[in-house]
């Protein structure tokens, strides 16, 4: 897991008006609400007076209210009102403040930078209006569903599995044949596209009929097997895109967000992208239960995946050429582990009896005098 990356915190529905929201991810515990003009906040979910969950709260106005002595914060983390010291005597000392972190709000899902990078240095957020490929989705034809799944799995072996070309004919069976044309079966080889902060490929490969994915659509399915178009990447550690062209004109794009909540156990965001199913045809519903039923079919596999966690190594392995998308992630996973970007989830269990971190957020760039200790990293080069 590593910091100073976006990550998918909640579903825009998750987070209402009136009262604060808890979500746990990399291991940390943050707190999503909604300021008086419905702007969406991130805050470290930890009360810097005697440790108090600030999501167990409620809201006061644009601040979240502590629920075990009402001190009160802003969604820049500092603090506004001590109701100990009086209402004509409120010094609040500057240490006071908590980790406060950026917020984007699109297509339904809410993310977080965390980190502590200046604005003009952080990844960019992968995104359907900002994808590296160049789509524009700004056409009446295109629609969006977001649904999300838990997964008890690790986010790393996830991100492989969205852009591994090669499981589709043994995992997928709506996709591939199920291995029963292993005489022609073949991965074509690809190029990978490059990019700051990630890669990707399209390729060309053989399929059955639609069945599931496009039953809604009636004449618009691709009814006699033949050549479908797909591909996949990522960009950052923990953001897929995936591809599938049914035809030359019905596209579903998917945009998938692997949020660890920790090494082992995983929150997917999903955001669905399609310009051939409209509403009168199939609704959001019949959409979800289509991804659903795809995400179902890797859960199987993924859940029993060993080791769980990606080897430290590329000879713990044995690669093929139509593992040259895992391998590239592999590789960049390396540059960011150089960067000291890494979390150390080890020293963080050692001391979670007895100590809490954060998350760094931009403001420690600039700022001293926090309460808690930023999370331990493990050293780069």
């Amino acid at each position: 897991m590593y910091i100073n990356f976006w990550y998918a915190m909640a579903e825009t529905a998750d987070v209402p008006s009136d009262k604060p929201h808890r979500v746990t991810f990399l291991k940390q515990n943050f707190v999503l609400f909604r300021d008086e003009d419905g702007n969406a906040h991130c805050l470290h979910d930890v009360c810097s007076h005697r440790g108090g969950a600030l999501s167990k709260g409620k809201m006061n106005g644009s601040h979240v209210e502590c629920p075990y002595h009402g001190w009160q914060f802003d969604g820049n983390g500092d603090c506004k009102y001590i109701p100990s010291l009086g209402k004509d005597n409120q010094k609040i000392p500057a240490r006071t403040k908590v980790d406060s972190y950026p917020v984007h709000e699109e297509h339904g899902v809410i993310w977080a930078f965390l980190g502590d990078l200046p604005e003009d240095e952080r990844p960019p957020l992968l995104r359907p209006h900002n994808n590296p490929n160049g789509i524009d989705y700004s056409g009446d034809e295109w629609r969006w569903v977001t649904q999300t799944w838990p997964l008890k799995s690790n986010y790393e072996r996830n991100v492989e599995n969205g852009i591994d070309p090669a499981h589709n004919e043994f995992v997928h069976e709506r996709h591939g044949f199920s291995g029963a044309r292993l005489d022609t079966y073949k991965v074509q080889e690809y190029d990978l596209t490059d990019h700051d902060w990630g890669a990707g490929f399209m390729l060309t490969f053989q399929a059955p009929p639609s069945t599931h994915e496009t039953a809604h659509a009636g004449e618009t399915s691709r009814t006699e097997e033949g050549d479908l178009e797909a591909g996949a990447g990522h960009s950052g550690p923990n953001n897929v895109w995936t591809y599938i062209h049914m035809t030359t004109t019905n596209f579903m794009h998917q945009y998938l967000y692997e949020t660890p909540i920790d090494d082992y156990n995983t929150k997917a965001f999903n955001v669905s992208m399609s310009n051939f199913l409209p509403e009168d045809v199939a609704d959001d519903d019949d959409i979800r239960d289509m991804n659903g039923a795809i995400a179902e079919d890797d859960v199987v596999v993924l859940e029993e995946i060993q080791p769980p966690l990606t080897p430290d190594n590329m000879t713990s392995e044995v690669m093929m050429p139509a593992d040259k998308m895992i391998v590239s992630y592999r590789k960049m996973l390396k540059q960011w582990d150089a960067k000291g970007w890494r979390i150390d989830s080890a020293e963080i269990d050692r001391h979670k009896h007895n100590k809490i971190f954060a998350i760094p957020s931009p403001r420690r760039r600039t700022e001293k005098g926090w309460v808690f200790d930023p999370v331990p990293l493990i050293a780069g080069e």
